[in-house]
């Protein structure tokens, strides 16, 4: 179901609602990647929907790393994800074991606080505080894969469009899409 195994539709709703249109919402992204064979059997969402989607919406979206980066501290994609937050892109990650999850789960880090090396992250199964701002050593200590958004100068310079209250639980003051968990 989208609850047990949205996240990857979700997160990647959250970007395009941001970033295409706020029409694009969690249902559209699990049908499309029903549609096209990016929902995998018993699992979740397959590692080559975020550039798919991205594509069929006129989003660049790039993955950088094909092996899996989990623990793995001295592989370069850890720094190239840093770099794209820096530079004001978004990053999707897929995380293992720890904070975010105890198996697989998608998530956004939408932006890097370089006074005290935090991100904010987008997580479509909880809005709590650990899960929501961390350390970007964290965050990147528990991602296996990363993609990069990669936003236009326009969207950097509006930011975050006004808030879309669409959400499972209780309405928040976040931008942000929550259907899973």
């Amino acid at each position: 179901t989208i609850k047990s195994a949205g996240c990857g539709p979700t997160a990647m709703a959250n970007v395009l609602a941001a970033a295409v249109s706020q029409f694009i919402d969690p249902i559209t992204t699990a049908s499309w990647a029903r549609q096209f064979g990016y929902k995998v059997y018993k699992s979740g969402t397959s590692y080559s929907f975020p550039e798919a989607i991205g594509k069929e919406y006129g989003l660049k979206v790039k993955r950088l790393n094909t092996s899996n980066a989990y623990g793995q501290k001295t592989m370069k994609c850890h720094e190239e994800a840093l770099s794209a937050l820096k530079n004001g892109n978004w990053v999707l990650a897929c995380m293992g074991p720890g904070n975010w999850t105890k198996s697989g789960h998608y998530i956004v880090a939408y932006q890097y606080n370089g006074a005290d090396g935090t991100v904010d992250i987008m997580d479509p199964a909880s809005s709590a505080a650990g899960r929501a701002h961390n350390k970007f050593t964290l965050f990147s200590s528990q991602a296996k894969y990363y993609w990069v958004i990669e936003l236009s100068e326009d969207f950097k310079k509006r930011g975050l469009p006004p808030p879309i209250i669409f959400m499972k639980s209780r309405p928040t003051h976040r931008f942000f899409i929550s259907l899973c968990g």
